[in-house]
């Protein structure tokens, strides 16, 4: 049954004020032209683990494609806002961070690929990711013998399967004292008008966790913290609370800091990551409503009054939201004729994998139907579809590394890649 145009004119109508329902709106003395020069781009990245890599690398070829191999445009240079859970975080975290921030700035540089320099991340520091620290060489030998497998395969029914002290110290070597706070000026930040002063923009950070005492989505939201609705944390606890998966790394517990960058032991959270059970998709979509609201820029009236114009595209966005997922898993649940063959352990972890990916996948297709209907909204999903499955995206063999360069190559020969990359370019001009 085809819907006829006025119908769909009052879905959107409808969507777009669900959308701004779940938003929290601050009431600021804060005013900018509406005709804001290009439209907003927030950035989602999802979980996976080592699967990171397909992230990164199609971020650095998406550089590439809105500049040029000798001279991309850098991400920071292009989106607004930054979210992400689980290795999704660390990502969001690096494409939003100040490296002028930094104490020791020798190791980071303004005209340097963040993608690239995460993709390399993922490589080197993988192996010693995904292991823990053994106290002495001997049980680190032992674990690697048949009975030692055996007994880390029992252990990890009841433990988190690795320490986590290894990714901690990564993180801290990776971020060193930043904050939440420590973000870069988004592009063309310097709108914000009072009647005295400008006031700058940041890009907006936020990262996804789940809090282990009240069961429910905890957001680490720069621009929280900047309104004093949020205390500020030390940017290595969050991201390591983003990633701290319950079967992968030990719970999270961490304190807030204050203006000194000093722990407040009187207040603490209980986090692990959200990773496939949430997906930073729709919370991306939230937070662009919300920044256009925020700088004067009322959706609903869009909607009114130039609804055509943007249903035919003569009138550009007002936003871009992006995907980028670290592949779809193609491997799917038994064939029918073999479940009378396979016990509990057999069918289980395919049953387990094909419901966490089609989570993903149904989170896609609800931001897809939300920006048909919303057509001030355009979606991009630069997700491409691999072997590794969020069973085994723990293993950085040369030979995962290998099939995950090939995802990453497969995306960016998509219509949504070419067409994102497209229209950044004409944003930039």
């Amino acid at each position: 049954m085809k819907i006829s145009k006025n119908l769909k004119f009052y879905y959107a109508f409808i969507a777009t004020a669900l959308c701004l329902s779940t938003t929290q709106l601050h009431s600021m003395n804060i005013i900018e032209e509406i005709s804001y020069p290009r439209p907003r781009v927030i950035l989602g990245c999802s979980g996976g683990g080592l699967r990171g890599y397909v992230s990164a690398r199609i971020l650095e070829e998406l550089e590439k494609a809105v500049g040029s191999p000798e001279n991309p445009v850098h991400i920071h240079q292009i989106i607004s806002g930054s979210i992400g859970d689980s290795t999704g975080a660390i990502i969001s975290a690096e494409m939003a961070l100040d490296p002028s921030a930094f104490k020791d700035n020798t190791s980071r540089s303004e005209t340097e690929s963040v993608p690239q320099r995460v993709a390399k991340l993922y490589v080197q520091k993988g192996p010693s990711i995904f292991s823990s620290q053994q106290p002495c060489a001997l049980l680190d030998w032992l674990q690697k013998t048949s009975f030692g497998s055996f007994f880390t395969s029992i252990k990890n029914v009841f433990y988190p399967k690795y320490d986590g002290i290894n990714l901690r110290k990564i993180l801290e070597e990776e971020v060193k004292d930043l904050s939440l706070l420590d973000t870069r000026f988004a592009p063309q930040g310097k709108n914000y008008m009072t009647s005295s002063r400008i006031i700058p923009k940041r890009i907006e950070l936020a990262l996804l966790t789940c809090d282990m005492r009240t069961g429910t989505t905890y957001e680490f939201n720069s621009e929280k913290i900047r309104r004093g609705e949020q205390p500020n944390f030390l940017l290595k606890d969050a991201l390591y609370a983003a990633s701290a998966q319950a079967t992968t790394f030990p719970t999270a517990h961490i304190h807030p800091i204050g203006p000194d960058k000093k722990y407040n032991m009187s207040q603490a959270l209980d986090l692990i990551g959200e990773g496939p059970l949430d997906n930073p998709i729709f919370p991306a979509l939230q937070m662009g409503l919300r920044q256009l609201k925020e700088r004067g820029i009322d959706p609903m009236k869009e909607l009114l009054n130039h609804y055509h114009e943007y249903k035919n595209g003569s009138r550009p966005p007002l936003l871009r939201i992006v995907h980028i997922g670290t592949g779809h898993h193609t491997t799917r649940m038994l064939p029918p004729e073999q479940f009378h063959q396979g016990g509990i352990l057999k069918i289980m972890p395919n049953l387990l994998t094909t419901l966490l990916e089609n989570q993903n996948a149904n989170a896609s297709q609800t931001v897809q139907l939300f920006a048909e209907y919303l057509p001030f909204v355009s979606f991009y999903n630069l997700e491409g579809e691999t072997s590794i499955s969020s069973l085994v995206d723990d293993q950085p063999t040369p030979e995962a590394f290998k099939e995950l360069e090939r995802v990453a190559i497969s995306v960016t020969q998509t219509p949504d890649f070419i067409n994102l990359s497209k229209s950044l370019k004409k944003d930039m001009q």
